[in-house]
């Protein structure tokens, strides 16, 4: 059965994400299992650690930027890419205005 959450339904709530990050986020565990999970994050403006070492994560960029910064090599996505991040990345996130994305993280629970 399909299920459609309406982007009005979304509450999205504040997340801490380092000193210095405004951030909201809202996830679900639409399977009702640990086996995946989605989720809405904005971030108006800073940078933040990112470390995946127990999940993987495919993230489209729905309006803005955000960079990722690992081993010394810059990779931004823009609005309309997609970014995938297996597990067991480490980087920095740089965001320098504004993102709005969807991601699914798998496994959710980790």
């Amino acid at each position: 059965m399909h299920k459609i959450i309406r982007y009005y339904e979304i509450p999205l709530e504040k997340v801490d994400l380092g000193e210095n990050v405004d951030a909201v986020a809202k996830e679900y565990n639409l399977a009702g299992d640990e086996s995946f999970g989605t989720g809405i994050l904005e971030v108006r403006g800073g940078e933040y650690l990112l470390d995946s070492s127990k999940w993987d994560e495919a993230l489209y960029v729905i309006d803005g930027s955000i960079s990722f910064i690992e081993d010394g090599v810059i990779k931004t996505a823009r609005k309309g890419d997609i970014v995938w991040t297996p597990r067991g990345t480490k980087s920095k996130v740089v965001v320098d205005d504004y993102v709005k994305a969807f991601y699914v993280i798998r496994p959710f629970g980790a």
